[in-house]
């Protein structure tokens, strides 16, 4: 009977975490359906069904679009509901009118209240005004991602602050412009 009950409680398990897994990949497709001038393609395969991976896209007014890259110390069912609160945190915000700093600010501020330290996000975040090219970006301790033009270098950005969910600091952002035929790659 012991067995029975282990066994049932174990497919359980596996079930809350497949229908999760497929919860999180259905919130990532919807990233394809964008109608602004930029291309997107994104590769995510997590170890498991459920990450602690954040990907999201988000169409802002006057044609910018807000792209979030983000990893979650740990790992299963309770990261992956981490991951869907901070999109939840991210959009709100977002749609409120409110900049990338702010919303930065208050992952920090949500996370270190809380889980005091406990659980930590990487991310690298920007906002992208589609009109000129112009992108205001925070690099959370993520790895850096890099910049390609067609004719030209590699260049990485590599200036990065301290992760999300440790210290009550401010955070700031930078600016750089891209022109027409270069390619961002982000990666986790």
């Amino acid at each position: 009977y012991a067995l029975m009950i282990d066994e049932m409680e174990k497919r359980r398990r596996m079930r809350d975490l497949y229908l999760a897994g497929r919860l999180q990949k259905s919130l990532t497709d919807r990233m394809s359906s964008s109608q602004l001038p930029i291309r997107l393609a994104h590769l995510n395969m997590p170890a498991i069904s459920v990450t602690g991976d954040y990907l999201d896209l988000i169409e802002l007014p006057g044609r910018r679009v807000a792209f979030f890259l983000g990893d979650v110390s740990g790992h299963g069912l309770g990261t992956g509901y981490l991951v869907s609160t901070i999109r939840s945190i991210v959009h709100s915000h977002l749609s409120a009118g409110r900049g990338l700093i702010e919303t930065v600010e208050i992952l920090n501020h949500f996370l270190i209240d809380r889980y005091q330290g406990n659980e930590f996000l990487t991310m690298f975040s920007f906002i992208l005004d589609t009109r000129n090219g112009e992108i205001e970006y925070v690099n959370a301790a993520h790895p850096g991602p890099y910049i390609k033009s067609p004719a030209g270098p590699l260049e990485r950005l590599s200036d990065s602050q301290r992760l999300l969910g440790v210290l009550l600091r401010p955070y700031h952002s930078r600016r750089i412009t891209i022109k027409a035929g270069q390619r961002i790659f982000l990666y986790s």
